[in-house]
């Protein structure tokens, strides 16, 4: 069908990390972020899923975010890392900019709930 997608990321499960974060919206426009809140959704899902073979845990996988994208995945319980590993550009790989954080995701996750016993 060659339809393309408005937000996409990537999920690299043997380097830990989410990464290529894009959406062809508008930065302005109000559903830019939201869509790549959906998208890294996604990709938290995979990575959980990837769990039990990828022999890593929760808080080991990073993300590679820019100026923009970092919101997204500091909303998620991301953390921005102090000091990122700038020798990854040597090696043609994207920069780690934030590390996962498990109880600042569960936290994040919890609010994004409908409260217990509402309607709907």
């Amino acid at each position: 069908d060659g339809e393309v997608p408005l937000a996409a990321g990537r999920l690299r499960v043997g380097a830990r990390m989410v990464e290529r974060f894009s959406c062809s919206l508008p930065k302005e426009d109000p559903r830019h972020l939201e869509l790549l809140g959906l998208v890294l959704d996604s990709l938290l899902l995979a990575w959980l899923q990837a769990l039990p073979t990828a022999a890593a845990g929760f808080e080991e996988l990073g993300a590679a975010a820019n100026l923009h994208s970092a919101a997204v995945v500091e909303r998620v319980g991301f953390a921005e890392l102090e000091s990122p590993d700038l020798t990854s550009l040597g090696r043609g790989e994207p920069i780690r900019t934030h590390g996962a954080r498990l109880p600042a995701a569960i936290v994040a996750y919890e609010h994004r709930l409908p409260p217990v016993g509402a309607g709907g």
